[in-house]
């Protein structure tokens, strides 16, 4: 399975940026969605979907090498530096 990218935004043009689908929400933002290559692409492009996130966190699932089932994994800036602060298998 491809990696899944899930972003809060404020524009759907920054979606087309990124590549991703924009959706538009009742609460008046858009979230990005799409599927991208490979995990290496997520983590490349990771520093520019966190620079574009309202909410400043990036949602990723994805399957790992070896293991059965799908991971899920939160990323945010924290202290200047990108770290996960949730992770779980779905």
């Amino acid at each position: 399975m491809k990696p899944y990218v899930t972003i809060k935004i404020s524009d759907k043009y920054i979606a087309e940026r990124l590549g991703l689908r924009p959706y538009f929400t009742a609460d008046g933002y858009y979230i990005a969605q799409g599927y991208v290559n490979t995990y290496e692409k997520v983590k490349q492009n990771l520093q520019r979907y966190l620079d574009n996130a309202t909410d400043n966190t990036v949602e990723i699932t994805r399957s790992r090498r070896g293991e059965w089932g799908e991971w899920f994994e939160r990323w945010a800036i924290v202290n200047g530096k990108k770290k996960i602060i949730k992770q779980t298998w779905l």
